[in-house]
């Protein structure tokens, strides 16, 4: 997966004719000594978890990009309820 993502960058970068040749080639020299590396947390392949993680989000398989729209816009509620809710929002001064 990372690769495949180098990959397309670097064809990117290639493509571009905004980017001068110096520029170009500096950035395909970083790209290409950029070390990867994937690190999954405790709960990665637990299709339970995930299940009841996405259980709010509605998941269309022919939509991976309106999947992940739906899944940010639900990480930004949550996180909104979570600040709300830490810090005893909203404060009134009556």
């Amino acid at each position: 997966m990372l690769e495949n993502v180098r990959k397309t960058v670097k064809s990117r970068l290639s493509a571009v004719s905004w980017l001068d040749d110096q520029s170009r080639r500096s950035m395909l020299l970083k790209l290409a000594n950029l070390k990867t590396e994937f690190l999954p947390g405790p709960d990665f392949g637990n299709h339970s978890y995930i299940q009841a993680f996405m259980q709010s989000v509605r998941v269309d398989p022919e939509d991976f990009f309106g999947n992940v729209n739906r899944r940010y816009f639900l990480f930004l509620l949550q996180s909104y309820v979570n600040i709300k809710q830490m810090y005893h929002w909203p404060v009134r001064f009556d």
